[in-house]
């Protein structure tokens, strides 16, 4: 039964971790836009992804291109 809890407590870690991937890599492309630099720097210093790679497959997810496989 702990074993059971813990891999549930595991996977709801990783789950609030990629929602924070995405949410500071959407914020790494908004202060690009923006040309906040300082911001930019801040983000890449803490470690967010410079391809904004999570929310690059998001965008994509969410397109009308996208289909999901049979």
């Amino acid at each position: 039964m702990a074993d059971e809890s813990d891999e549930i407590g595991k996977s709801n870690r990783s789950k609030q971790a990629h929602g924070k991937d995405i949410d500071s890599e959407k914020k790494l492309v908004a202060s690009t836009k923006k040309g906040d630099y300082n911001e930019v720097e801040s983000l890449l210093n803490l470690g967010v992804s410079v391809d904004a790679t999570e929310y690059n497959r998001q965008l994509f997810y969410q397109s009308e291109n996208y289909m999901t496989p049979p």
